[in-house]
């Protein structure tokens, strides 16, 4: 059962990154993050694993924001990694389900 809203962590840890985040940004994400939300699991992983950053001039600027060393991941025990080498099925975007 897909959720609405992300579960705690990762609801405040977003939330603050929202706070945060000059702009409007989009992030596509995959990996243990997604399959919890889409299918309600329990907390299976400490990170976000991201495939796209809308705009892409934004993906750095996340990094220090949220990334790995970051003082969200300190706070909240959870970071948004950018996931480099990965194939996405061809149109992949068109199925995205934004929270």
């Amino acid at each position: 059962m897909r959720r609405d809203t992300p579960a705690e962590p990762w609801l405040s840890f977003l939330n603050d990154l929202d706070a945060e985040i000059k702009g409007i940004t989009e992030l596509h994400c995959v990996g243990g993050f997604a399959v919890v939300q889409a299918y309600g699991l329990e907390r299976a992983t400490a990170d976000i694993d991201v495939i796209a950053v809308v705009p892409g001039s934004s993906s750095s600027g996340l990094m220090d924001l949220a990334g790995k060393e970051s003082k969200l991941r300190r706070k909240h025990g959870i970071y948004l990694d950018v996931v480099t080498v990965a194939t996405t099925p061809t149109d992949y975007a068109s199925r995205l389900i934004p929270l």
